[in-house]
This record gives C-alpha cells, sequence and structure tokens, in this order.
C-alpha cells in the first residue's frame, strides 16, 4: 500500500523499480543484525513476447537486474 513514488520507473504494471531502495533496505537490515544477506527474490514481471528466433528479447529485465546488481555492491 502507500502512495507511489511520482520520481520511480515503473513496470508495465505501475509497481516503482527502485534500486536505490534495495541498497537502502540492505543496509539498515545488515545495520540492525550484522549477518550476512541473501535476497532470494527481486525479479521483473513483463508481457514477454516470444520473438521469431525462439528467444525473449528483454533488454528492460537485465537492465532492471543491472541496476539492483550495481546498487548492492556499493
Amino acid at each position: 500500500g502507500g502512495e507511489p513514488n511520482p520520481y520511480l520507473k515503473k513496470t508495465q504494471w505501475g509497481a516503482g523499480i527502485d534500486p536505490l531502495g534495495i541498497r537502502y533496505c540492505l543496509n539498515e537490515i545488515y545495520d540492525r543484525y550484522q549477518k550476512p544477506l541473501f535476497i532470494v527474490e527481486n525479479g521483473l514481471g513483463a508481457k514477454d513476447t516470444i520473438g521469431a528466433d525462439g528467444s525473449v528479447h528483454d533488454d528492460y529485465r537485465i537492465e532492471y537486474l543491472r541496476e539492483h546488481i550495481i546498487e548492492m555492491d556499493k
């Protein structure tokens, strides 16, 4: 719930894309518990289209994951 953040890019379904937010949350949790953290899910749902070659050309998903990994590495 809550109000949507107007400064975030959105997915096709209107969910906010927030790479900085994942770093903030990871730092907060680590600072509190001082334990290793493992992210087990951080995907991007999208209406994929299968190309003529049988593959999904999903540069948007690659960019989504890249942005989040860059933030986690800081």
